[in-house]
């Protein structure tokens, strides 16, 4: 009797040690292999990078386009470093820089890239996407 209940202890933490390794392991959907993950922020070269690719850039407008993104990602530190801003004045000015940063680029884009450009940040900015709609937060209406 007692060699049984020591059995179904070893058994049962047998099974909780499988079941915190498997909820440990992110799987891929079906037929698809797992990649690998992005940090949320885009150095400036990586962005040029793919405005370049996307926009079909000249050399020159990435020279003028590469300092515009470079004082950005120096500003929006900044704003991050700054612990005496409130989270909702912060995220404002985090959205003031990024429109004078797309104005800047747009300044050196040719109509046809503006265009295209302002159809990629209206992607960008889709549903739950930065500055898109997101769930509500916190606990549901009464009555639901």
């Amino acid at each position: 009797m007692k060699h049984c209940r020591i059995l179904v202890v070893l058994a049962a933490l047998c099974a909780l040690l499988f079941a915190v390794a498997a909820m440990g392991q992110e799987a891929a959907p079906a037929g698809q292999e797992q990649q690998p993950r992005r940090p949320m922020m885009q150095t400036p070269q990586e962005q040029l990078d793919s405005m370049a690719k996307d926009l079909n850039l000249t050399d020159a407008q990435k020279d003028k386009i590469k300092p515009i993104l470079e004082d950005q990602q120096k500003q929006n530190q900044a704003l991050r470093a700054d612990t005496n801003m409130s989270r909702e004045d912060r995220m404002a000015k985090m959205q003031e820089i990024r429109t004078k940063t797309n104005d800047a680029i747009k300044a050196v884009l040719n109509d046809e890239q503006k265009k295209k450009f302002d159809e990629m940040n209206a992607r960008r900015r889709g549903p739950g996407g930065p500055g898109g709609q997101r769930p509500p937060q916190g606990p549901p209406p009464p009555g639901l």
